[in-house]
């Protein structure tokens, strides 16, 4: 994934003293979308480095939380992480998604150490219901979200 934008984490720091007074927009591993003008380095308690953004509502986070940093203006990515540069396509796969992936996965299980075991569950459909539960897995594996790297 090698790419012209930096993901040191270290570099997090200048970067917002570097943009001190443009306006930046900090996306979150949360998923929150965070924009400031300020923001600025603050120990708080035990948590180890934090930053925190001044303004109408102070908001404090972890350098380990931060996905990506774009320019408002421009909408340059100025700061990236690995994960930043994944997206899911077409979407992240949902709860349903998810559940549905196991009880297919769950059923080739089955199907398969029947067949292999003969205990003869499906007697005497134990072939036709292995490459029914194999053919449903290949259909799901084809038709479930992706990860892929951004451009």
């Amino acid at each position: 994934m090698a790419s012209g934008i930096p993901d040191d984490r270290d570099l997090i720091a200048a970067l917002f003293r570097e943009r001190f007074g443009k306006l930046t927009i900090i996306v979150l591993s949360d998923g929150r979308v965070l924009e400031a003008e300020q923001v600025r380095e603050c120990e708080v308690g035990s948590q180890g480095e934090r930053f925190q953004l001044l303004g109408s509502l102070e908001t404090s986070f972890s350098p380990r939380d931060v996905v990506f940093v774009k320019d408002a203006g421009s909408g340059e990515i100025l700061w990236e992480t690995p994960v930043g540069k994944l997206e899911y396509v077409p979407r992240a796969p949902s709860r349903n998604v998810k559940a549905l992936g196991v009880a297919v996965l769950s059923l080739m299980v089955l199907a398969g150490a029947n067949f292999v075991g003969e205990w003869g569950l499906f007697s005497p459909f134990d072939r036709q219901v292995l490459f029914g539960a194999l053919f449903i897995g290949l259909v799901f594996n084809r038709f479930s979200p992706r990860v892929i790297e951004r451009a």
